[in-house]
């Protein structure tokens, strides 16, 4: 099928003809070749279709994509397949060698719809879009259900751009339509306005269509302002007050072919279109209220300047002035009305703006002044500070956890350089401490917000200023952090505060940098104490008792142990210390029945149970000296680590502040074992000691309340044996006879028992009888 289509162009001189022919069929691929026209046709260059039953070479067309003055060569393949007959057409641009041609990485496939067709017929249309670069029509007659679309590509100095510029659908131009894009033919300007029009058949509604070309116009478009602004020169008015502005002078021309009479553009015109996003811009137009965007139109005579003022106000509040104000100006045509010059003429069509890579968009730029005293206009910032506690905590180096509730970051913000721009404290503080506030906030100028937060640190990001921090100058910040969530003293806290500016030398950003570390330790107070239930009990053996007869004394002690302090005390401890042997003896003289704690366990060694002592000699005299000398009382205590103390552990885990725990200790004591000791009274000492884990992170309050005594006191009943007893009588008795006799002796001798008697009167005097009278001489 060569000759399948056919075509001519430029490939070896720009003077020279030379054929092209398709022959879809050829090998299944399908093959496009170059002839040279001499005595008969010589190939000059073949092309290969790259897949089996694609069509290669259906439609062929040359055409100067980037006027060179040598043809390029499009090749159509409507067959083509990824999924049912979508079609491409594959672009070879000529190398200026022989008609040696390089296909471009490029496969044009209009929309790439299902059996379209697409590249069943193509054609040069010449430069319709008036930018020196041939342009073509393709046609998908299949396309929209066999209704039929062409495409426009246009040509550009690398070649031809990848997407189409215009889109043609059958239907719209008309509904009964068919097969629209079947063929298409180009070369001749039907309506007289210098451009090339088309002609697109549409065999199955046995239709053909002349699509007239619109005129091009080509505008040019230039903004003109000062390159800098000196943001204390008030030299606009606004409202009646001064301000500062920069003067915006939009300025338009424009040329065409056959576009006569004017033009009138609409445009917009956007001032700091480059500023952050959700930020607001730094200039605004005071005749739109306070937008960043101002419209309106001009009128364009052909060749003529028109130019549109329009003054940009600065705001009070702007801050950023190292980066550019960028400006952007966008404009599109509006409507152009002609008249026909006679009946016989086509209606005029409306011109279109020429197609370009920026869009119809103008752009430029200015810069704040700035006035610096070096040479590279850099600031030199230096960072310094310390962490301050409350008042009554002022004389820590370290957070109490659960006793401080906030804290102050104090910080010192110094520039020994030039003015410095847009400075920001970039603050990062540890999980755990929250940003409440900076104090003094409208007199320091600044502004922090929550950048983001991580797992271990929270970030804030602080802008200093009001549009700089001044050349020489030191600002002074506190921020007040809360640190009432800490409960745990784990990790030392690291606070890392940064400073930046916009202008600052990369050779000075040592100092720039500052790590507050903040140790976490515990403040614990433990109290304890404890009392004893029975507070004190008689004891001694008794003669009648059964020798077996093991007497015990039930004791129960109680201690409590509470943290009023404000911070959790890490692994406490309790340790309780009980007398517990007369030494060098070692018979225990209690025995440990049960403990009964509310938080943790308790440890004790466990010993078996013992009412036999030590045989003694019986000395009766022994007993009755000691019976007659035993001292008062005897007190008992233990040493630390004393062996011969009951020693009891108890782990009571960590406690929180506030929390109390209990333990409960239920002993038994023997008498006949206390009975050892001579003294007529026992104390006993008992000893509690609480005391947290012993490592940096513990402060220790009133360490003399983690100690307390109890006092259990065992009173002799002071009864002697019953021998004693006898031979105290017997020898009381003996002692008794022997002093009545001694005292009688001596008080014989001392004639103690010899009676005086009275004389004997004589017996004139005698009488034998007495007679009692009354007093009354007359009885």
């Amino acid at each position: 099928f060569t000759g399948y289509s056919v075509g001519a162009g430029h490939f070896l001189t720009s003077a020279s003809t030379e054929v092209i022919g398709g022959a879809p069929q050829q090998e299944q691929t399908g093959k496009a070749y170059i002839f040279s026209i001499e005595k008969q046709l010589n190939i000059l260059f073949e092309l290969r279709g790259k897949k089996l039953g694609s069509y290669f070479g259906a439609a062929v067309c040359a055409v100067d994509l980037n006027s060179d003055g040598l043809s390029d060569l499009l090749v159509g393949a409507p067959m083509q397949s990824t999924i049912r007959e979508e079609g491409r057409v594959y672009v070879y641009i000529n190398s200026g060698s022989e008609a040696k041609m390089v296909e471009l990485n490029i496969e044009l496939s209009g929309s790439d719809s299902y059996a379209a067709r697409f590249g069943e017929s193509i054609a040069n249309l010449g430069d319709i879009d008036n930018d020196g670069f041939e342009d073509v029509a393709i046609g998908a007659p299949q396309e929209d259900n066999l209704k039929g679309v062409i495409y426009i590509y246009n040509g550009r100095e690398d070649g031809i751009t990848p997407s189409f510029s215009q889109r043609i659908q059958g239907h719209q131009v008309s509904n009964s339509l068919s097969m629209f894009g079947q063929s298409i033919a180009s070369g001749i300007d039907a309506d007289n306005n210098g451009y090339q029009d088309v002609a697109v058949g549409a065999f199955l509604s046995d239709s053909a269509v002349v699509l007239r070309t619109k005129p091009v116009i080509i505008v040019e478009a230039s903004l003109k302002h000062p390159n800098s602004i000196n943001r204390t020169n008030l030299n606009c008015m606004e409202n009646g007050q001064p301000a500062v502005c920069m003067n915006l002078e939009l300025c338009f021309t424009y040329t065409g072919r056959e576009v006569p009479g004017y033009i009138v553009l609409l445009y917009n015109l956007s001032v700091d279109v480059n500023r952050k996003v959700d930020t607001q811009a730094r200039f605004y137009f005071s005749s739109n209220g306070t937008s960043d965007t101002i419209s309106g139109n001009v009128k364009i005579y052909s060749k003529n300047i028109a130019c549109k003022d329009h003054p940009a106000f600065m705001r009070k509040d702007v801050r950023d002035i190292l980066t550019p104000v960028h400006v952007e100006a966008s404009y599109h045509l509006g409507h152009h009305i002609l008249q026909k010059r006679n009946a016989q003429e086509f209606s005029p069509l409306q011109p279109v703006l020429q197609r370009r890579k920026e869009k119809d968009v103008i752009k430029s730029k200015f810069v704040f002044a700035r006035f610096c005293s070096q040479e590279n206009c850099s600031a030199d910032l230096r960072v310094s500070g310390k962490v301050a506690f409350p008042k009554h905590h002022d004389k820590k180096m370290y957070l109490a956890v659960g006793s401080m509730k906030t804290l102050l970051l104090n910080i010192s913000l110094l520039n020994v350089g030039d003015d410095a721009y847009e400075t920001v404290l970039h603050v990062q503080i540890p999980k755990g401490l929250y940003f409440i506030r900076v104090l003094e906030l409208e007199e320091k100028q600044i502004y922090c917000e929550v950048l983001d937060k991580e797992i271990h640190a929270v970030k804030l990001e602080c802008s200093v200023g009001y549009l700089y921090v001044d050349q020489k100058s030191k600002l002074d910040f506190s921020f007040l952090l809360d640190a009432s969530s800490f409960t745990r003293a784990e990790v030392d806290l690291n606070i890392i505060v940064n400073a930046t500016c916009k202008n600052e030398d990369g050779n000075m950003l040592l100092d720039n940098t500052l790590t507050l570390s903040v140790p976490l330790k515990y403040e614990i107070e433990l109290n304890a104490h404890g009392f004893v239930s029975p507070a004190s009990f008689v004891y001694g053996t008794n003669e009648k008792d059964s020798p077996v007869t093991c007497m015990k004394e039930s004791i129960n002690f109680t201690f409590h142990v509470i943290n009023a302090g404000p911070s959790m005390a890490p692994n406490t401890n309790l340790e309780i210390m009980i007398p517990n042997a007369f030494p060098p003896n070692d018979f225990k003289l209690f025995n440990t029945l049960d403990i009964k704690t509310t938080a943790g366990q308790c440890f004790y060694n466990k010993y078996p149970r013992n009412c036999s002592t030590a045989e003694k000699n019986e000395n009766i005299i022994k007993d009755v000296v000691t019976f007659f000398s035993k001292p008062a009382k005897r007190k008992m205590y233990c040493m630390k680590n004393d062996s011969l103390c009951l020693q009891i552990h108890c782990k009571l885990g960590n406690m929180e502040s506030g929390k109390e725990a209990t333990i409960q200790l239920h002993l038994e004591a023997t008498p006949s074992l206390l009975e050892m000791d001579d003294a007529s009274a026992l104390k006993f000492e008992v000893r509690a000691t609480a005391s947290p884990e012993k490592n940096a992170k513990v402060i220790e309050l009133h360490k003399d309340k983690q100690v307390t005594y109890v006092y259990l006191e065992g009173v002799h009943h002071q009864k002697p044996k019953y021998r004693v007893t006898v031979l105290i009588i017997g020898i009381g008795l003996i002692v008794g006879v022997t002093l009545f006799l001694l005292l009688s002796f001596i008080l014989w001798k001392i004639g103690f028992f010899k009676r005086q008697y009275k004389p004997v009167p004589q017996d004139k005097n005698r009488r034998d009888s007495w007679s009692f009278t009354s007093g009354n001489k007359d009885d």
